[in-house]
């Protein structure tokens, strides 16, 4: 059980990575969406050229399509995210130093309640489809689907996110991608989770 002094704590290192989340999640809702026939060569193109990212700082590597944009942001918890049809299918990991030991549960139930606070005081609002355990990089994981509705505009995101924790770090594993497209880019992101791995 965490002591109000280390929630506290948590919720403010939660809430910085959260925001960059929000920001990092929303897709180019300009771009029009590509037909099927344009979505299937593109998923066949990143299947085929998949290249390895490897981060020795923060301990983990991962497949990305070298077809999709690669982005290492400076000074930020987003360690990197690839993108491909500027921005309506995207997939990033964040890693944050945990600022006091804490459980998995303990860390999703923290992360689940700022998502479920924080967008809708933002005019957002987000529908959970699925929650459960899962892994990632062979380590226990907790699994959310959810959709986000963004005001002004009828396009609707949904996003599929994994939270686990290795030694003293939390690292989230977030695709986002506009709703209509978010299956046909399922086999892209099952490999890039599977090649998912923890050093």
């Amino acid at each position: 059980m965490l002591s109000r002094t280390s929630r506290k704590t948590l919720l403010l290192v939660l809430g910085s990575a959260f925001q960059l989340l929000l920001l990092a999640a929303n897709p180019a809702i300009a771009r029009e969406i590509p037909n099927k026939s344009e979505l299937k060569e593109n998923v066949e193109v990143a299947l085929k050229g998949m290249e390895r990212y490897s981060n020795a700082q923060h301990g983990f590597s991962i497949d990305y399509p070298k077809t999709w944009e690669k982005i290492e942001p400076k000074d930020s918890l987003i360690i990197c995210k690839f993108i491909t049809l500027d921005g309506l299918a995207s997939y990033r990991v964040v890693v944050e130093k945990l600022p006091s030991p804490i459980t998995l549960a303990e860390y999703y139930k923290l992360t689940s309640d700022q998502i479920k606070t924080a967008l809708p005081a933002q005019h957002m609002a987000v529908n959970f489809v699925s929650e459960g355990d899962s892994k990632l990089g062979g380590v226990p994981a907790k699994k959310t689907i959810y959709t986000l509705a963004f005001e002004d505009t009828p396009r609707t995101a949904k996003i599929e996110q994994y939270l686990a924790i290795k030694g003293d770090k939390a690292f989230v594993f977030n695709y986002t991608a506009e709703e209509p497209i978010f299956d046909d880019f399922r086999k892209v992101i099952d490999k890039a989770l599977d090649s998912m791995e923890f050093q």
